[in-house]
């Protein structure tokens, strides 16, 4: 007889087991549509695969706290009322938070590099004066060098030619 009531319990708690599985996933999904949704509205583009995750930890916290609600209804009939409810909306709430803080980072992203890249413009500019300024002091330098290079040279010519004449 004991052998009977043992696999019926077996039999009801792999029942159990799969029935609330299969609630999950719908869960997930359902949530994951609605990730999918806020994605589009909000303008950050998620592929399909990091949303279905992202729903899947948005509803841990939901899932250990059902676990302890069915733990202690079954051991104290003590109930909540709208226990589901406040099981999705913070799956929910979880989930859309998480969207718009990663759209606000995106946005500080883009904001710094918005500022990297003027920094990187000033930096090319003046980078470009000096070299335009060491380029006119090259310049102004090379004619008063071809300038003194004739006159050494003429002065050089001048000395040689009386010795030339000595000889």
């Amino acid at each position: 007889m004991y052998p009977i009531y043992a696999m019926f319990i077996i039999i009801s708690l792999v029942y159990l087991f799969i029935i609330y599985t299969l609630e999950i996933l719908i869960d997930v999904l359902l949530l994951s549509v609605v990730g999918y949704l806020v994605t589009k509205i909000v303008n950050v583009k998620f592929k399909y695969r990091s949303i279905f995750n992202m729903s899947i930890y948005a509803l841990t916290l939901s899932i250990l706290l059902y676990l302890i609600y069915t733990i202690v209804n079954i051991f104290t009939m003590f109930t909540v009322k709208y226990f589901d409810i406040a099981y999705n909306a913070i799956a929910y709430i979880y989930m859309i938070t998480a969207i718009l803080t990663i759209k606000s980072d995106l946005i500080k992203q883009q904001i710094e590099l918005q500022m990297i890249q003027k920094e990187q413009k000033k930096v090319k500019e003046e980078n470009r004066e000096e070299k335009e300024k060491k380029e006119e002091k090259e310049n102004s330098k090379k004619p008063e060098d071809k300038e003194n290079k004739k006159e050494k040279k003429e002065k050089n010519n001048g000395e040689q030619a009386p010795e030339g004449n000595r000889a």
